[in-house]
């Protein structure tokens, strides 16, 4: 059984909104009677209710500035003609069910000043806070964990037309998702919003109930256990940046990241969490891809192999570890001379924290391709090496490198290694 509004009245309602959008200065008091017809309107509307506050706080603004004076002109600003813009788009036709189906998945979330948490009925996740969002308050946290949630559990549900249950233990944050937003707070109302925006694009559905604390267990564990971050290890921005310059190649895509460090837009995480392209990078193809891969140093030599196999290209971050099983792998497959970055106590972060290892760690972009076209021609262009030690050296020869460790020597050409300063 579901509500619906009458035809002539929603036509009634987009004709006088259409006057009040098209007025350059029109009055209070026909912008407070435009979200009277919205207010009215909500018990038939889907997702109303997120889509008129920008309008209401920007003739909240006026008022005051013209002293409660309704007569008064004010100027709609571009929030405020969004809402606008969607009631003419969405009143007409719709309508809403009066009784919600069972919920599909019900998720616990939880918040604390350093780590979000959730729980589904299987799993727990988690993921650390910015550091600018450590700053925030823990009621903006609340309710940013439930969007966090939202998204990352969609990785792994189907989150299309559902009915999705969120218990959470905080009031205000419980409070803004079943209002689809608030006045008091700007921050608490803006993620409503998102989610809101999220759950109407997918067309699902959010109920909300306020949980005890100590029966929110899960996530309060989650929200609360520290983890090594010790695997996100990020490069510098704007050393990446001159490494894609350098090598005149873009990455479409961060193989090893998560949403606090990623390079490019799309990229892989190793858990759940909001953003990710997918989730484990050696669970999907990279032969499409240019990829970008800064691993754990112990996946290197699968993350070669797997360049390899899949037939894919793009830049490797490694250390110069010569006596390493897979680095003679990683020469076979260059297409460009290594580039060595510089040795900067800021070179490698995470959350601001250096690296123990910074003052000995050599890092070296490497471009590789899979392709033995792309390897040859740039072998081709490098010097024969002439050094001979009295027996026929092997192809890739890990024995001849140059004491500094800058010059190696595959299938008898000289490689050297450049400096990107």
């Amino acid at each position: 059984m579901t509500i619906k509004l009458p035809d002539q009245k929603a036509i009634d309602i987009i004709k006088f909104s259409k006057s009040v959008i098209k007025s350059s200065a029109p009055s209070i008091r026909d912008v407070a009677k435009l979200l009277g017809f919205f207010n009215s309107s909500m018990p038939a509307v889907m997702y109303g209710q997120s889509h008129y506050r920008d309008l209401d706080r920007n003739k909240m603004e006026y008022l005051r500035k013209c002293n409660w004076d309704f007569d008064s002109k004010m100027e709609l600003s571009s929030l405020a003609k969004e809402d606008i813009n969607w009631w003419q788009k969405n009143i007409l036709g719709s309508e809403k069910p009066l009784i919600k189906e069972k919920p599909f998945l019900t998720i616990l979330t939880d918040s604390s000043s350093f780590r979000w948490g959730a729980t589904d009925t299987n799993r727990a996740i988690g993921g650390d806070w910015s550091l600018d969002e450590k700053t925030l308050h823990i009621n903006v946290l609340e309710t940013k964990a439930i969007y966090m949630a939202l998204r990352s559990f969609e990785k792994c549900h189907y989150f299309k037309n559902r009915h999705i249950r969120i218990q959470c233990d905080n009031t205000t944050a419980v409070s803004y998702i079943k209002n689809m937003g608030g006045t008091k707070s700007s921050m608490c109302n803006q993620i409503a919003k998102e989610i809101w925006n999220w759950a109407e694009h997918n067309q699902n559905w959010i109920s909300i109930s306020h949980i005890a604390g100590a029966l929110n267990v899960g996530a309060d564990k989650a929200s609360r256990e520290t983890l090594s971050n010790r695997t996100e290890w990020s490069l510098r921005p704007d050393i990446f940046k001159d490494i894609t310059e350098v090598l005149d190649t873009e990455p479409t895509i961060d193989l090893f990241a998560s949403r606090l460090n990623f390079k490019i837009k799309r990229y892989a995480s190793w858990k759940l969490e909001p953003g990710a392209t997918y989730i484990d990078a050696f669970s999907e193809d990279w032969g499409n891809e240019i990829v970008y891969c800064f691993p754990p140093f112990c996946l290197l030599s699968r993350c070669i192999q797997k360049i390899i196999t899949d037939g894919s290209r793009g830049i490797v971050i490694a250390p110069l570890w010569p006596t390493q099983s897979w680095f003679s792998n990683l020469l076979s497959i260059l297409c460009f001379r290594p580039i060595m970055l510089p040795q900067i106590k800021s070179l490698v972060t995470v959350q601001e924290e250096t690296h123990p290892l910074w003052h000995r760690l050599r890092l070296t972009a490497f471009l590789v391709s899979s392709n033995r076209s792309d390897v040859k021609d740039y072998q081709n262009r490098q010097p024969v090496f002439s050094f001979h030690h009295g027996r026929n050296p092997r192809e890739n020869n890990m024995d001849i490198i140059y004491r500094n460790g800058e010059h190696f020597v595959v299938n008898n050409r000289l490689i050297s290694l450049t400096h990107l300063y």
